[in-house]
């Protein structure tokens, strides 16, 4: 089996087995089984993974509850869409270790830079103690890529070009003043230092750069 099917293939043949012993059982057994499913669509591509929560779809209403867990972002909100009446769950870290929170839609969708401004400003707001200064420089480059993308790239740079080239390109065609291109590349600076020297930081000099930093990108950038 190794040497004829992938890695996909054979997950599938598993599933499409466990989707099978489920429809053998009675109707009886049906309505009292609670199946959980972990990361069942892993290494499948889109066409599987909306076939099997088809199959989902269609026993659901048979069996008593459904439990999903996965790492994949997509099949979580292809799930929320899918069934109705489903409750969105997260884990997160508190003091004593993991627990569960509600999640929704919106959050589920979320861009790992919709991620980054979250954590940056929950950080911002003293609602975590995290130290999120190795999220900033990174931040402040895709902020700046993104936002001038068209102009950027008229004017020669892509946005594989060094952040600070880029920078200077948006300034030279007075995109972007020379005040906000001195500013941006301060923090650029900054933050560029190895990341045993930024993790030393006081946790507070950092909370106040990073204010700093989204206050120039969301109010003079």
């Amino acid at each position: 089996m190794t040497c004829l099917f992938s890695e996909s293939d054979r997950r599938a043949l598993a599933l499409c087995i466990y989707l099978a012993k489920i429809n053998k059982l009675s109707n009886e057994d049906k309505a009292k089984a609670i199946l959980v499913m972990d990361d069942p669509v892993t290494s499948f591509d889109n066409e599987r993974i909306s076939s099997i929560l088809n199959k989902l779809y269609e026993i659901s209403p048979t069996i008593k509850q459904l439990f999903i867990t996965t790492n994949y972002r997509g099949m979580a909100v292809t799930a929320i869409k899918k069934f109705a009446n489903t409750s969105a769950l997260k884990i997160v870290k508190v003091a004593n270790g993991s627990d569960f929170a509600a999640t929704t839609e919106a959050e589920m969708t979320a861009t790992e830079h919709d991620d980054a401004y979250n954590e940056i400003t929950a950080f911002i707001n003293h609602e975590t103690q995290d130290n999120k200064i190795m999220k900033l420089r990174p931040f402040l480059g895709i902020e700046l890529r993104h936002r001038y993308k068209e102009q950027i790239r008229a004017n020669g740079a892509t946005s594989k070009t060094d952040f600070s080239i880029c920078i200077d390109t948006l300034k030279n065609n007075g995109i972007i003043t020379e005040k906000v291109a001195n500013e941006v590349h301060s923090f650029r600076t900054t933050l560029n230092p190895p990341m045993h020297e930024l993790m030393e930081m006081n946790i507070e000099d950092v909370r106040n750069t990073a204010t700093n930093m989204m206050d120039l990108i969301y109010n003079r950038m």
